[in-house]
Parts: C-alpha cells; structure tokens; sequence
C-alpha cells in the first residue's frame, strides 16, 4: 500500500516539472520560421503591336552639271532655219533651268558641211545639222525621196510624210543608229524652180533646152522631159546664163532671190508640188543625249516639235512672199504654174518611172530592202498627194 502512495507520489513530482518546464520563458522549444512568401510572378509583358515597314525616303535628285552642247549650222544666223535655231537654243537652256546649253557654231565655223555626220559620230560636235545628199553612201536610204519629181505642197504635210517614214521603215532610223545619231527634227525646203534665159509657155518647153541642175536626180528627170541636162557647180550658173552658155536652170524657189538668179533667167515655170526631196535634219549624239536628265530630253523633244511647226508656218509665209517679191519691180518676172495634169505627165514619163528602180538597185546591193522601202515611201507619197 505504501509503496503503491510512493509510486503516485514521485509520478506527480515528475508531471509537475514537466509543466513547470513547458511554461518557463525562453525555455519553450523555438517556433519554426515561417516559410518565405513565394515572388509575385512577373507581369507578362505585352506583345509589340504589329508596325507596318516605313517607306524608304525618297532618293535625292542626283547633282548635275550643268552641260554645253556644240552645234553646227551651215550657214549664218540668217534665213528660217537658222532664225529657229536661234530660238531653240534659248527655249533650252530656259527650260532646262540652265542644265543644258547649246553653243551653235554658224557658218560651218567647226567643221565643213561634209563633216557634220562623222563629226557627230564623234562627239566633235553634239548636235549636227545633216543634208542626206551629202552622204548617198552613208545614208543610202535618205536618197529614194529624190527619185520622185513631186511630193506635197503643204510643208506640214511635206515633213509628217518624212517622219511617217523614219517612224514606220527600220531602216531609216537603223542607219542614222550606226552612226550614233537621233533625228530631232526634219527640216523643209523651197520647192525648185525652172528658169529660162528667153521666154516659156509650160511644161512642153522643156524639150531640146539646156538646163543646168545640182541634183544627179533632177539632170536624170530633166534628160526624160527631152530637156538637155547640163551639170556644172552652182557658183559658176549666174554667170553662163547671164552669157547664155545654156538655156535656163533648175533651182530652189529662193534661190531666185538668194542669189539674184532672177535677173538673167527671169522667165519660170514651177510647181509648189516639185519638192526637193531629201531630208535635211537635225541629230544629235547618242552619248549625249543618254548623258542628259531624262526630264530634259523629254523638254527638248518638245522644243524641237514647237519648232517644227513654227519652221512650218514660216515656210508656208515666204513662199507667198518670194513668189510676190518676183513678180514684182525690179524683178517682173513672168511666172507659169504648171497644172497638175502637165505635172503628172512629167511623172509618169517613163525615164521617172524607172528611177525608183534605179535606187532600189543601189539599195539591194548596199544590203537594205529596197524594194519594200521604195514602195512604202511611194504609197506615202501618193497619199499625201492625194489629199492636195
């Protein structure tokens, strides 16, 4: 019994000290660290929004130097042609704001008359004024408009028909590439003239009288009508016919006036149909034009159009004027227009029928397709023809 109240005793010690432990400051068993917070997660980061790809910047207008271009005229600033040149060069350089220039040399001051077109090939001058008849050689296919006696009085229509056919025929164009050169523009002529140291009555005058003529064509077309043809240079024909060496000459309308041919052979027989044929023009090299600005070739090929009609209509006005000043004091000259049926007489003769076919010849052995060029250019005349 003792020992069982002994035994309650000490176990109730113990538990005291126990409890007594537990509840002591600074004694209790330390409480475990709280866990750390986990990071707020990162804010997602928006996506960029789309952006369309910016347009390049425009490129800068490249720098250019202002250019000279050499031109050449035959003869001196005075006369249609060369009073449009003047105002070419002037519209150029005007609307070009200065970019492009052109110097012309007058007079064939830079190179002769026969030179222009190689000169031209080789940039000795940029600009050149280019007479075909000087190079039946070089530029064969000019040469065919010469074999045919008449072509439109109408100046405008004179030169659309030239252009039709360097527009439409390659190989008009084909020869002028191979000597580096661009056609600008085509310019007109008078039409010829027929004059007689004694008097005329038409066209059947022709026959058994000596007439002087520049042209190879022209003496052939002459020789046809039973004209006799006679070829000496031009600057010794005023004085045989003031000597009456021959009979009458075929010349320019102007050069009645020019040269004063009027006053030894004042009897004419004309046509305003009876054209030189050949195409004068102006080219210019092809290196140079590729060097210009785009925007000023296409300027000066507009120029180059206004002047084509301006020449047009200045043509059209001194024909009326130099038939007028002929007729008239000190002159009275005593002028017979052909008809129109003694004009188709004289072409259809069968010595002018046959020169077409002369040239094609010529053509086919130079390697160009006469044929087809010579009936397209005959075609474009007869229908200019056929308008008037």
């Amino acid at each position: 019994m003792k020992s069982k109240n002994l035994l309650k005793l000490v176990g109730a010690i113990v538990l005291a000290a126990v409890l007594t432990i537990a509840f002591v400051p600074g004694c209790a068993a330390p409480e475990p660290a709280p866990a750390p917070a986990p990071a707020p997660a990162p804010a997602p980061v928006p996506a960029p929004a789309p952006t369309s790809t910016p347009a390049p910047a425009p490129a800068p207008t490249p720098a250019f130097t202002p250019i000279t271009l050499r031109a050449v005229e035959m003869g001196a600033p005075i006369g249609i042609r060369q009073e449009t040149e003047l105002w070419i060069d002037e519209e150029v350089e005007k609307r070009t704001d200065g970019r492009v220039k052109i110097n012309m040399f007058w007079a064939e001051a830079l190179m002769k008359r026969k030179e222009m077109l190689r000169g031209t090939m080789m940039g000795t001058c940029d600009i050149g004024l280019i007479n075909s008849a000087y190079y039946p050689t070089q530029l064969h296919t000019w040469g065919i408009f010469d074999t045919f006696v008449a072509g439109p009085a109408d100046f405008g229509a004179a030169r659309d028909l030239k252009l039709k056919c360097i527009e439409t025929i390659p190989a008009f164009n084909a020869e002028l590439e191979q000597w580096n050169q661009k056609c600008l523009i085509v310019w007109n002529y008078q039409p010829v003239m027929l004059g007689f140291v004694d008097p005329i009555t038409g066209f059947e005058s022709l026959k058994g009288r000596s007439v002087r003529a520049g042209s190879a064509w022209h003496l052939k077309m002459l020789e046809a009508a039973g004209a006799i043809p006679i070829s000496i240079p031009g600057s010794e024909n005023y004085a045989a016919l003031q000597r009456k060496a021959y009979d009458g000459c075929l010349d320019a309308v102007s050069s009645f006036i020019t040269y004063s041919m009027v006053e030894v052979a004042p009897y004419l027989l004309w046509s305003p149909k009876m054209w030189i044929g050949h195409p004068t023009m102006t080219t210019v090299n092809m290196d140079t034009w590729n060097s210009l600005l785009e925007q000023d070739r296409e300027t000066i090929i507009q120029i180059y159009s206004e002047a084509s009609d301006m020449e047009v209509e200045k043509n059209a006005a001194y024909l009326k004027e130099i038939i007028g000043e002929l007729k008239a004091e000190p002159y009275n000259a005593v002028i017979i227009e052909m008809s129109d049926e003694e004009l188709a007489t004289w072409c259809n003769l069968p010595g002018v029928t046959a020169l077409p076919g002369e040239w094609v010849e010529e053509a086919n052995a130079a390697g160009l397709p006469g044929d087809e060029i010579s009936a397209t250019v005959k075609s474009f005349i007869d229908e200019a023809l056929a308008k008037e």
